[in-house]
């Protein structure tokens, strides 16, 4: 298994960007998701040399299922927490909004819609823009 990154609060509030036609409701609702490894073909390592790590990550798209509460819907998400990871292949998290998870930095969502509205779907084109994407979402956040 590829040595990923990715914090519960972090995942969720990529999941309210990278699912934004999805059926869930973006309020405070708990949710449990199957991490199914990278999507086919985004995921390759970086080398990261910074204060929250330092070595080698994977870096790229990744999918979820959401098993509870059904319907299960699958998305993609990306991390935006390089110094947390997921600790089993099922786990609980809460749901939030962009806007409730960034309430104390406005200007920082503000910069991650840009990057997700500008760069977002041609990031799912290839391993190389995934880990673009994801570099380019660990430096803005």
């Amino acid at each position: 298994m590829p040595n990923f990154q990715v914090a519960s609060r972090a995942l969720v509030a990529a999941f309210v960007f990278a699912a934004g036609t999805t059926s869930m409701s973006a309020a405070a609702a708990p949710l449990t998701l199957q991490y199914n490894g990278f999507v086919s073909g985004l995921g390759s390592n970086v080398f990261v040399d910074g204060l929250a790590k330092f070595g080698a990550v994977g870096a790229g798209a990744f999918s979820f299922t959401i098993t509870d509460p059904l319907p299960t819907e699958s998305f993609t998400a990306y991390c935006i927490e390089l110094d947390q990871s997921v600790g089993s292949l099922v786990n609980n998290y809460n749901a939030t909004t962009a806007a409730a998870y960034w309430a104390s930095s406005p200007a920082r969502q503000t910069n991650v819609a840009k990057l997700f509205a500008g760069g977002y779907s041609d990031s799912l084109t290839s391993a190389t823009k995934s880990a673009a994407f994801q570099v380019a979402l660990w430096e803005v956040v």
